[in-house]
């Protein structure tokens, strides 16, 4: 007799030879089967992780080594991503930032001619050309020039416009004129002194003239003209003198007169 272990009723019991060995076939056999029902993990291969097809094995550190896979990734600093010699860590933002990697908004802009002009953009670059496209003077545009001077006459009986080139290719910043004139009489004669400027905006001349008679008697004093000469005879007091206008060609001397003169006047003349 032999005493059995029911698992499924948690009952023992008896039972004769014959029974017990079927019992334990049947058990055996179902065994088995749950057995070869289950299905064992393969490991992968690092050629099989290169491939990557197949879905069903396990990848182990050494597969993912021997395909190239680098285990444990390590992040790159701003230096390195500068040195740009390393081809196995990965890049963040951070690091990105702590680089000399430029972002857009940190590409220079080229400025045209036009906001050269403007001259208020601090930010953009200048090119040739857009200096070129400007109004920005090169040197060789630059008149050498500084000042001319020359020399002019004028027949005092004459009125109106008298217009002299005055060779300095821009317009002047002032305008000088002196006269001297000696009438070559009886010592002392007649000496009339005359020295005026204009600036653009204002004729000024201070002026001396003497009587015709060679007297010490003389006249004098500043006006609003640039050139003054001024005598009186025994019989009229007689003057010719002019204002000034001037741009970049010419120096026009506008000329008025008093009385009845007819002298010949030489003066020179500076521009600056």
């Amino acid at each position: 007799m032999i005493t059995i272990h029911d698992q499924g009723t948690k009952q023992f019991y008896n039972a004769g030879g014959s029974d017990v060995v079927s019992d334990i076939d049947s058990n055996f056999t179902e065994v088995a089967a749950s057995v070869a029902a289950i299905v064992v993990p393969v490991k992968a291969t690092g050629a099989e992780i290169t491939t990557g097809t197949n879905d069903t094995k396990f990848a182990t550190p050494k597969a993912l080594a021997d395909a190239g896979i680098p285990v444990g990734l390590v992040k790159a600093n701003g230096g390195e991503v500068n040195a740009g010699t390393d081809d196995a860590k990965f890049v963040t933002s951070k690091a990105i930032t702590d680089s000399n990697v430029a972002f857009t908004a940190d590409i220079p802009v080229k400025a045209t001619g036009t906001e050269i002009n403007t001259g208020t953009d601090d930010a953009k670059f200048v090119t040739p050309k857009a200096i070129a496209d400007s109004n920005v003077a090169f040197t060789s545009d630059i008149p050498l020039v500084n000042w001319k001077t020359g020399s002019s006459t004028h027949i005092s009986s004459i009125t109106g416009d008298q217009t002299i080139a005055h060779g300095l290719g821009r317009v002047p910043k002032i305008v000088r004129m002196s006269m001297r004139w000696n009438n070559g009489g009886t010592a002392p004669g007649t000496n009339i002194i005359s020295d005026g400027s204009y600036d653009g905006t204002t004729n000024s001349c201070s002026f001396y003239g003497q009587t015709y008679d060679g007297s010490t008697t003389g006249i004098g004093g500043v006006a609003a003209v640039i050139i003054y000469f001024y005598f009186t005879t025994t019989t009229e007091d007689r003057y010719s003198r002019a204002t000034a206008t001037v741009d970049e060609t010419n120096i026009t001397l506008n000329w008025t007169k008093l009385g009845s003169p007819t002298e010949t006047i030489s003066f020179t003349w500076e521009v600056q």
